[in-house]
């Protein structure tokens, strides 16, 4: 099955009924990871912002007729935004990135510009974050607080990144085909 015709049939599943796509929100960090580590707060505050968790973390979380999507085990943090919530961000966190007319930022160990409000200590922590900027808000489901891009999006998003010439291509695949094995 070609990617397009996966992602035809994802569609057409959704929108004849045959597939009932539910999230488990389990699959995120408990209240215990944001707890522990005053560090974290910042991925509560990109939820309370509005910004829709998208990528293999959400993909992680959806069900398609009870049976689990994604097994793999992401290790980031993808996240949807307007370029004005993004603004906000930024203002609240006292970032002040090179240029805003980018339409990806990437947060890794660049967390050291970070402010925690103690004193204008900075500090340092491993924590993947990318933040697309979009021109409107995208499409999303609301679960628990939590807004997830929609299981179709994602799927074309990752098909579109495919199909684009880039480093990560092979993992992009690998995901889709991920999906087609478990949802055949």
């Amino acid at each position: 099955m070609t990617n397009q015709a996966f992602l035809r049939d994802l569609n057409l599943g959704i929108a004849t009924g045959e597939y009932i796509i539910t999230i488990d929100t389990s699959h995120l960090p408990n209240k215990w990871y944001y707890f522990w580590s005053k560090k974290r707060k910042f991925i509560l505050d990109l939820f309370k912002s509005g910004a829709v968790l998208t990528g293999s973390r959400a993909l992680s979380c959806y069900y398609v007729n009870g049976i689990k999507v994604f097994n793999r085990i992401p290790n980031d943090w993808d996240f949807l935004m307007t370029k004005e919530q993004f603004i906000k961000l930024c203002k609240d966190y006292n970032i002040h990135p090179g240029d805003l007319n980018r339409s990806q930022y990437h947060f890794n160990r660049s967390f050291a510009t970070f402010n925690d409000g103690y004193g204008n200590e900075s500090y340092w922590f491993k924590c993947l974050i990318q933040i697309i900027l979009k021109d409107e808000e995208p499409e999303y489901e609301e679960v628990d607080g939590i807004r997830f891009n929609t299981l179709n999006d994602i799927v074309s998003s990752k098909i579109e990144l495919i199909n684009t010439p880039r480093s990560e291509q092979s993992k992009h695949q690998s995901d889709i085909t991920s999906l087609i094995i478990n949802l055949s």
